[in-house]
């Protein structure tokens, strides 16, 4: 039936009708398709007065074929711009979340933190049982100690430079078979001088495993960072609760040589399960290897089951409107070229570094030395006649460390990485100092209260340090700034044997003491004056694009 009023509805049917093919956009016209098209032919029916077999139908049928009109345009739109979409990794991984990629990627390069911690609590045990085993001075315990610490300045650059060139995966694997290789050598050492030399290779292999830290990092996303980070952390205090109580089960009964080979267990399932470890999507995005980084990302959605963003993926340069020269990893390691903000920043994390690892590996080594400087030598084990009070005591400071990470989780996020730090230092430092009024030689639960307090505070420290220092430092040169911090960090414990050590055992117990009030104090008052960035919550990212902005600004 013909409407009644054709002027009417030929007014309704001009609604949605272009009148000409200039007043729209062409990619609009090729939207509406063939709704677009029917009421055109529709229009030409009316202007012709071919009215007689047309149903016009009712208004409000009119403006149904105009909603689907308009959605169909929606679609198509959204379609276009999906087309020109684009997303980064963090981008990526912050949709993705925390889910079962991550929790796997947790537990795999949590294993390599376990294997550091083990190796570096092992040296308080075994430089005590080597000067009995071969009678050796405290000069020479001291140096079989430092030798690691040594090798772990050098490695940290060298394996930090190879992490950022040829990847966090191969820098990975190379660092735990240097590591597995030489500590199990160590083991069957037949001379002082033989142990020394494959001490130092297995420092120069742990200076690499921070790269599994990095690679870790670079799978999580911004929000709640911290919290994962300090979770990280956790396998660490595992690691030394572990070797404490390895060593309280091995060295009185059979010796060091069988601790230290029990102690390359972790590093050897580390590299029986490395066929699995992914390369960094942030590397691979970083040095334009873009298909790569999808396709990886693409896996860690189907663990995750989410969606990736809409798009396609692009480096962090390219999205903020920087041009994309392809670099490599070549053109990405020189710390030669940083701004001078990044140096000040750079030179500042190197201090901390060095105050966190003095600090604390010399703690660690006090705590042991403080009882084995006591007891004599067991002649049939040639061991430190260490009793069970002694191990429970040293056991007992090493548990001190899960309140420190309970500590950094909890602050890290309310007072902010710069604060936390702070915090931290400013409590070690506050807990040695009535040590030095304690009597010398003192091995009581004053002392064991005390060290307990410095070690809970500095761990804490440790671990906000671990995660300030990575979110500071751009992508490009970030394992090589690591690995640098790390390196000069390693000093520290190179010094840490002769004033945790050879000093005690000189009489200077108060001195040394000392000195582990005044470093991590000089820490808060340098990270004041120069860290003053704060990156909770930053995108790792974004790191980078601001101070290529600030380059071409």
């Amino acid at each position: 039936m013909v409407s009644t009023s054709a002027d009417d509805d030929f007014e309704n049917v001009r609604l949605v009708v272009p009148e000409s093919s200039s007043s729209r956009p062409s990619a609009s016209r090729r939207a509406l398709g063939t709704s677009g098209s029917s009421s055109s032919s529709l229009a030409e029916n009316v202007n012709h007065g071919q009215m007689g077999d047309v149903n016009l139908g009712s208004a409000s049928s009119l403006e149904a074929a105009d909603a689907d009109a308009a959605a169909a345009a929606s679609q198509e739109l959204a379609r276009s711009e999906s087309d020109f979409a684009t997303y980064t990794v963090d981008d990526a991984l912050n949709q993705l979340g925390f889910g079962r990629y991550q929790v796997f990627m947790l537990v795999y390069t949590g294993m390599a933190w376990t294997s550091d911690a083990m190796e570096m609590m092992l040296l308080s045990f075994i430089g005590p049982a080597v000067r009995c085993y071969w009678k050796l001075s405290p000069v020479k315990e001291s140096i079989m100690s430092a030798v690691v610490f040594l090798g772990m300045m050098v490695g940290a650059y060298v394996w930090g430079y190879v992490s950022d060139k040829y990847g966090r995966r191969t820098g990975f694997l190379a660092t735990a078979a240097a590591t597995f290789l030489f500590g199990l050598a160590s083991a069957f050492a037949p001379s002082f001088a033989w142990l020394v030399l494959f001490r130092c290779f297995v420092g120069f292999g742990l200076g690499g495993v921070p790269v599994a830290f990095t690679l870790f990092l670079e799978f999580v996303p911004s929000a709640n960072r911290g919290k994962w980070l300090v979770t990280m952390e956790s396998f660490w205090t595992v690691g030394s609760f572990f070797e404490s109580a390895l060593a309280w089960a091995l060295l009185p009964t059979h010796g060091w040589r069988w601790l230290l080979a029990f102690s390359t267990l972790p590093l050897f399932m580390l590299l029986v399960c490395f066929p699995w470890l992914p390369e960094s999507p942030h590397y691979l995005a970083a040095n334009g290897r873009i298909e790569e980084a999808q396709a990886l990302l693409f896996k860690v959605a189907a663990a995750n089951r989410k969606p990736l963003p809409p798009g396609r993926l692009v480096a962090n340069a390219v999205k903020a409107g920087i041009a994309d020269d392809d670099k490599t990893g070549e053109d990405s390691v020189s710390l030669s070229c940083c701004p001078p903000g990044l140096r000040v920043t750079l030179a500042g994390l190197c201090y901390l570094f060095f105050a966190n690892a003095f600090t604390y590996y010399g703690l660690v080594l006090l705590t042991t030395e403080l009882h084995a400087a006591t007891v004599g030598c067991d002649a049939e084990t040639r061991s430190p006649l260490l009793s069970n009070s002694d191990y429970g005591s040293i056991l007992a400071t090493s548990l001190a460390e899960a309140p420190g990470l309970v500590a950094a989780a909890l602050l890290i996020d309310s007072l902010g990485r710069r604060g936390s730090l702070a915090a931290g230092l400013a409590f070690a430092s506050a807990f040695v100092f009535p040590l030095m009024f304690l009597a010398k030689g003192s091995t009581g639960a004053a002392t064991t209260s005390v060290l307990f307090g410095a070690r809970c505070s500095i761990m804490c420290s440790f671990t906000v340090m671990v995660i300030y220092a990575p979110e500071v430092l751009p992508t490009s040169i970030r394992s090589t700034g690591l690995g640098l911090a790390n390196a000069v960090a390693r000093l520290g414990g190179i010094l840490a044997p002769f004033i945790s050590v050879s000093m005690v055992e000189a009489g200077y117990e108060k001195t040394a003491e000392l000195l582990y009030f005044v470093v991590p104090a000089s820490g808060v008052a340098l990270l004041m004056a120069v860290l003053k960035k704060e990156t909770k919550g930053t995108d790792l990212g974004n790191v980078s694009t601001e101070l290529e902005l600030a380059e071409f600004s």
